[in-house]
């Protein structure tokens, strides 16, 4: 007889005997509310197949979530991104451009300053705002004007903002070649 057999008999003949006690039934055990919840809503889904009708089950949405309020349309840079063009030494009227490229390519600011365009013509509006700042004012531009030194013109051509061809009057350009040449002399500079 093998083992399983021995057991099963054991058990009859402990059911077999009054005089043993037979083992108490433990007690039903409490079910908590969220087990009842559970069953509640298991059993309503079955019902609610077997009827074939279609119930919102409430339990099943999933929670939204709060609405996040709408971007205010910006007319102009926040203070941050002042400060940034002004690290960057963006002129004030460069930057109503730069707005106006930020808002049509969705960019933002720092990604929009590393673009080779944007840098490109931030540089040529640099250097007519430099080139425009040594002319003289008026409708002659072309004219002499108490801006207009020799002085002036090497401070520029040395900077590389003109070239000897910028000047406009003749004896004001051989003033500055005169003017660079005894730089270059007192100086021991090879020439340009």
């Amino acid at each position: 007889m093998s083992e399983v057999e021995q057991n099963l008999e054991l058990e009859q003949a402990q059911n077999e005997n009054p005089g043993e006690e037979a083992p108490e039934e433990q007690p039903k055990k409490e079910l908590t509310p969220e087990q009842r919840l559970g069953i509640n809503r298991r059993n309503f889904s079955r019902l609610a197949e077997e009827l074939g009708v279609e119930v919102e089950r409430p339990w099943l949405k999933k929670p939204e979530s709060p609405e996040k309020p709408n971007p205010v349309e910006k007319n102009e840079f926040d203070d941050t991104e002042n400060l940034l063009l002004d690290v960057k030494n963006v002129e004030e009227g460069d930057r109503e451009w730069l707005f106006k490229e930020h808002k049509s390519t969705g960019k933002n600011l720092r990604s929009l300053l590393g673009f080779k365009y944007v840098q490109e013509y931030l540089g040529e509006q640099s250097q007519k705002r430099a080139t425009e700042a040594g002319l003289p004012s008026g409708n002659n531009r072309s004219g002499g004007g108490g801006g207009n030194t020799a002085e002036g013109w090497v401070a520029k051509i040395e900077s590389g903002k003109a070239t000897l061809a910028d000047i406009p009057d003749f004896k004001l350009r051989s003033e500055v070649v005169k003017l660079r040449e005894h730089n270059d002399k007192s100086s021991n500079r090879p020439n340009w």
